[in-house]
């Protein structure tokens, strides 16, 4: 350790010998070069020795006012200045990318994950942000956020092991089981959790094994039951449109599910239970030094996260007026969803937290 330190200073030294080179070059001579530094004459004159003595030549032909380059003096000159401008030209770089969103940004989430919303949120930063180009990768198998070389990672809250990463929660919603009208009057609406086991159900393959352990929180307390998975599918957009189609019951964020609810092609199924909370976070390597594309980002995702908890409260507060236009939509099921959506949001969107203070 001490030998890399002495070396370190080393080069702190020499960079500023060259420094000061260079400035007496410009300035035309010693006493003017110490003006512009700040510094006293003795010691520009001990670093431009210094230099000749490690290079074993004068770089400088003296008189009492001035100096000039020798011969081997301007052939020094011409190689550091170029040295030295690529290096300021490196630091001022490095700094623009630390206060200013630039450069490649690589994002890595799970396959499981909603492509139409992600996309919709890389759509919104991108066009805020556009000299930031964003490298999305969504993968079925593990992966080191560190060591594969991501900026940020969304994933899973309970699957967060490491505690050399930084993680900012952004959901923490239960899921709701769900099902197509068409589907419900084929084959009956269950009116409690017990009756499920007499549905198709259609469950997320990421998350589950061939079978299915399946809690519900409900009035009565917890219900839990075995599960067969009629199918499986490892994306929430394929999982939504497998029940869009009628195949079966599935279990699914609300937040996803309002627009389809809204719109009537889902009902709400057994609208006094949910699932326990499933949590999404956002995790990043380091809170120190983090480049602008990294905090930038990372904040567009927690204030799209809040607007979207500002529209399931928005959902909640519409489903409790009388709505007219609700009766025209088939299967609709206004009261149904307006207890739903009380019971599962209300007070179950805490603000952000980290899994270690960011």
């Amino acid at each position: 350790m001490a030998i890399v330190h002495s070396f370190w200073g080393y080069l702190v030294d020499q960079l500023e010998s060259i420094r000061t080179f260079l400035e007496v070059v410009r300035s035309g001579s010693i006493t003017g070069a110490a003006t512009k530094l700040a510094v006293s004459i003795a010691m520009v004159s001990r670093h431009v020795k210094g230099l000749e003595t490690q290079l074993g030549t004068r770089l400088f032909s003296r008189n009492t006012r001035s100096v000039s380059l020798t011969e081997v003096g301007q052939v020094y000159f011409e190689r550091v200045h170029q040295l030295v401008s690529n290096l300021d030209e490196c630091e001022r770089s490095l700094a623009s990318l630390a206060h200013q969103p630039v450069g490649h940004l690589r994002v890595v989430a799970p396959a499981f994950f909603s492509y139409r919303h992600l996309a919709s949120d890389l759509h919104q930063y991108n066009k805020r942000y556009p000299q930031v180009r964003i490298v999305l990768d969504l993968v079925d198998q593990p992966f080191d956020l560190i060591n594969d070389g991501y900026d940020v990672a969304l994933v899973d809250t309970a699957t967060i092991s490491s505690t050399s990463v930084v993680a900012r929660q952004l959901w923490d919603e239960p899921l709701i089981a769900c099902a197509s009208p068409a589907y419900l009057e084929r084959c009956g609406t269950p009116a409690h959790p017990s009756q499920l086991r007499d549905h198709a159900y259609i469950a997320m393959a990421a998350r589950r094994a061939t079978t299915d352990a399946v809690l519900l929180d409900g009035p009565d307390g917890r219900f839990g039951f075995e599960q067969q998975p009629a199918m499986l599918v490892n994306n929430i957009d394929a999982l939504m449109q497998m029940i869009r189609a009628g195949a079966g019951m599935g279990f699914v964020p609300l937040a996803l599910a309002q627009e389809d609810i809204a719109q009537g092609w889902l009902e709400v199924v057994l609208p006094d239970y949910a699932t326990p909370p499933v949590s999404i976070s956002v995790v990043y390597p380091s809170r120190e030094y983090l480049p602008a594309k990294v905090r930038t980002f990372i904040d567009h995702l927690v204030a799209s996260a809040a607007l979207a908890r500002e529209s399931a409260r928005s959902a909640r507060a519409a489903a409790k007026e009388p709505a007219q236009t609700a009766q025209s939509v088939p299967h609709f099921p206004v009261e149904r969803l307006a207890r739903k959506l009380h019971a599962i949001t209300s007070g179950k969107f805490p603000a952000q937290s980290q899994a270690r203070s960011a």
